[in-house]
Parts: C-alpha cells; structure tokens; sequence
C-alpha cells in the first residue's frame, strides 16, 4: 500500500506544528491553494460568516444533547433545527455505550498528523458494523455530498473511516451524514446510496482518496517549512 498510516506516532513524527494537517486543510487547498496559505502559513483568518455561526451552535446543541443529557431547546433557531434531525439519530444510550461523541483522535497519513473529532462513533445496533456520524447544516439539500461523493471523494469521510476501521481492525465502515435545512420549514436528511440500506464504506473505497490526501499533505509541509509567500500560489480556479 503506498499510502503510509498510522494511528501511532511514527517516531515523533508530526509532532512539529509543520507536520500537521486536517481535512478541512486539505479541503481548502483544494480549492484555492493561496487562501490556504493566508490562513495556515501567514496566520490570517477570516471572521466567522452568519451561516458558519448557525451551524457552530446547531452543532454545539447536538454535542451537548449526546454528551450531557441537555434537552434540545426548540425555541430557539438551533434547536428547531437540530431536532429536524432527531429521529435519524442512533440513541444516545448506544453512542454512549458503543463509542462516544465529539471524539477526538489523531491519525498519520504519509508521516504528517491529521486530527480530526468525530461527531458521533459507535456501532449499529442493526448491523454491528462500526458507525462514523457527521451533522451537517446547509441552506439546501442539493448543496450537500451524496453517497458516491461520501465513497469516493471527500476527505473527512475518507479519513475519519480510516481511522474506525485501524482502530477497532475491521475491513469495513458504515457513513452516516445527516444535512439539516436552515431556512423555510427544518427538514433532515440522512446521506444513502441509491441501492438502499446504509452506506458502507470499504479501505478499497477510500484508498484513492487518501492517495490524494497524502499528496496533499507533503505539499502543504514543504510549503510551509519554505513559509511560501501566498502571493506566489495560485488562486482559486475560475
């Protein structure tokens, strides 16, 4: 396997502040490689926007309904929303002794730290097969990832299956991705592949794309042990 991982630090290594990544870096630079460097080389970061905020406290209220017990307050705009979502949930009594929420972990891909938390981790009462959850909010479900997308492209899913399935030594992961609206009447959508049943995810699925990641994550480490001035990065494609 060309992709080198770990979920041990490899002799230190990744320990320096510029051996770190994550995907949302990796998500980024994708997309336009000097607003990367901006923020993760000369340390300038943007003020949080009006729908970013909303989705940080719908998300808090999420993490304190699993982690606490704190009821969701459906007065208020994040609660309305995030209880949109509640009956697509696990219960929080199989999260709870099955895995965790908002868990934290770290994972060395190529030699370079990624972290990460998870939303949600633990395993389906129906399948037995370990669960890796995300809460998502977006104006409108056509702006979110389908199930292909989940498989076969994106990073956070890529790396946070990986990571499940080194963990707990399994071949196989189960996705899923709830995407609550934020405008007009609240609804929820759980992410499932068209032929039905839950989105299954294999280290065959994901290997491309932490091929990808790997590429990605060196480029950003020699970038910044050079500190590439952004300027002379391309900006974001047209």
């Amino acid at each position: 396997d060309p992709v080198r991982i770990a979920i041990d630090t490899p002799g230190g290594i990744g320990l320096d502040r510029q051996m770190r990544s994550s995907p949302s870096q990796v998500d980024t630079f994708e997309g336009c490689q000097r607003k990367w460097a901006w923020i993760y080389i000369a340390g300038l970061r943007g003020i949080q926007n009006e729908s970013a905020a909303l989705g940080s406290r719908v998300h808090k209220v999420i993490e304190d309904f699993f982690t606490l017990g704190t009821p969701i307050d459906m007065t208020t705009l994040e609660g309305e929303i995030a209880m949109s979502a509640y009956h697509l949930w696990p219960s929080r009594e199989t999260v709870l002794s099955t895995g965790g929420a908002e868990v934290k972990f770290n994972l060395w891909i190529g030699g370079v730290e990624f972290a990460g938390i998870k939303d949600l981790a633990f395993t389906s009462p129906k399948t037995g097969r370990r669960v890796v959850a995300d809460h998502k909010t977006t104006k409108n479900f056509r702006y979110g990832k389908t199930a292909t997308d989940l498989r076969t492209k994106d990073v956070a899913a890529a790396v946070y299956a990986m990571h499940e399935m080194l963990t707990h030594g399994v071949p196989e992961i189960e996705l899923e991705w709830y995407y609550m609206t934020t405008e007009g009447h609240k609804r929820a959508l759980l992410v499932a592949p068209e032929e039905g049943g839950p989105l299954v995810i294999t280290r065959e699925d994901i290997k491309p794309t932490l091929e990808r990641v790997e590429k990605v994550a060196q480029q950003q480490v020699k970038l910044r042990l050079q500190q590439t001035n952004p300027l002379s990065l391309p900006p974001s494609p047209p």
